[in-house]
């Protein structure tokens, strides 16, 4: 007879494990949605600004660009994937856990690679790179 008190307290680890994964998503879409409009904005500005920028503010802006997009891949994207990768893996050990204690033996689930990170890292780059060409295009004189 399965440890009701136990399967209960092991429902609600897996069930923080979850929230706490599920809550990190949806605060990387909503900064990864943030970013990609902030770089859509200023790339639509440059573009329809008919200024010539001096070359030394187009280095130091392509440089900010540059340290912005390393910084959100290598910095923040590598952080948030593995946290979420050890919330899933919590909550995959604490269902199994759950499974031995009630004597139910779980399908085996497909492998999956989930993309959604490099993605994510390939848009912004996207987007990084749209930025630097409306820095560099060449303006038209102003008649």
């Amino acid at each position: 007879m399965p440890d009701k008190d136990k399967v209960e307290s092991l429902m609600k680890l897996a069930d923080f494990s979850w929230r706490d994964y599920s809550e990190r998503r949806s605060i990387e879409w909503k900064t990864n949605f943030a970013l990609w409009l902030a770089l859509a904005t200023f790339a639509s500005f440059m573009f329809q600004n008919q200024s010539v920028l001096a070359i030394e503010l187009k280095i130091l802006i392509t440089a900010v660009l540059a340290v912005t997009f390393l910084v959100y891949t290598f910095l923040w994207k590598a952080e948030v994937k593995a946290r979420n990768r050890s919330d899933k893996r919590l909550v995959q050990y604490y269902l199994s856990k759950v499974n031995e204690e009630l004597g139910v033996e779980p399908p085996v689930p497909t492998p999956q690679k989930p993309m959604t990170h490099l993605s994510q890292v390939i848009l912004t780059f996207i987007f990084v790179l749209l930025a630097v060409l409306s820095i560099w295009t060449p303006t038209q004189a102003v008649k």
